[in-house]
């Protein structure tokens, strides 16, 4: 019930704001209307600019009953210790309350602004979050782009499923998990209500990866059963060694799966990471 309301009252407050933005469009046009036609021409672009800004976010989040079957379960073994320890303070604040809490490497990546960590207390889980401090990255609810990873995840592990593809690759498991009460954090921040879990992948270092990109260990095989992968799936972000390392294992591991059924493909970003021989194969199967 709590998420359900929580859901509720974000949807109302994303139609007040788009509403506001109308109003505040409608009073300038009209004021400016009978101006120069100079001036008109350029109130009309600046208003028009900031009308459209409000839609590039995701301003409807998903109703309840599709966050359900992704939302960590109650009896996760990790579940009571997670909702005792993000209890006693608003961990999530600020990169300090985070590190004060025990959290590494809590520096945000460049393009995203997302942070992914770790927890000595959670051995074989990666957090992957937004800070109360942080503003909402394009202007959406952090909900939208864990739904959208974690249903990517999903389909990834159907595709391997389906066609047997398992000694080639994996997926980690994703959960969404809704951040319980916490003391209230001050005017002018965003408040975050939810953060990503996910299956540690236990990937090898970037050198190793590039390495292993580069090699002959990168089989014909292999190239087929990621191709599949990727075009079914529509993983638009993941034809680069980065979304696709190696694990200890030996397998490849589809760890950005937010991206997916949108779009083409852009196979031609693996072609520098492969050796000339596999660079060619993977031409060949991926521009017929």
């Amino acid at each position: 019930m709590a998420v359900r309301g929580l859901l509720s009252s974000i949807r109302l407050l994303s139609k007040f704001h788009l509403i506001v933005k109308i109003a505040i469009f409608s009073i300038f046009f009209g004021k400016f209307f009978y101006q120069s036609e100079f001036r008109k021409k350029s109130i009309v672009i600046i208003l028009v600019c900031f009308f459209s800004a409000g839609l590039y976010g995701k301003t409807t989040l998903p109703n309840h009953d599709e966050i359900l079957p992704y939302l960590l379960p109650n009896d996760h073994p990790i579940k009571a210790s997670l909702d005792s320890f993000f209890s006693k303070k608003r961990v999530i604040f600020n990169r300090k309350t985070l590190e004060d809490a025990g959290f590494a490497n809590t520096t945000p990546r460049q393009f995203t602004s997302l942070i992914v960590t770790t927890h000595p207390n959670y051995p074989g889980c990666i957090f992957k979050l937004y800070l109360d401090v942080q503003r909402y990255h394009h202007r959406t609810s952090e909900l939208y782009l864990w739904l959208l990873r974690v249903e990517g995840a999903e389909k990834v592990r159907h595709v391997i499923a389906e066609h047997h593809l398992d000694s080639f690759l994996k997926v980690p498991k994703k959960w969404i998990y809704f951040l319980p009460d916490q003391a209230k954090i001050p005017d002018g921040y965003y408040p975050r209500h939810y953060i990503l879990i996910e299956e540690d992948m236990e990937l090898v270092s970037n050198t190793e990866n590039r390495t292993y990109w580069s090699s002959e260990k990168v089989t014909p095989s292999l190239l087929n059963a990621v191709y599949l992968v990727l075009s079914e799936v529509g993983l638009s972000d993941c034809a680069k060694i980065d979304n696709i390392p190696v694990s200890k294992d030996g397998k490849i591991a589809f760890i950005d799966t937010q991206t997916h059924g949108k779009g083409k493909v852009p196979f031609h970003r693996l072609n520098k990471a492969l050796s000339s021989g596999n660079r060619a194969y993977w031409k060949y199967i991926s521009e017929q």
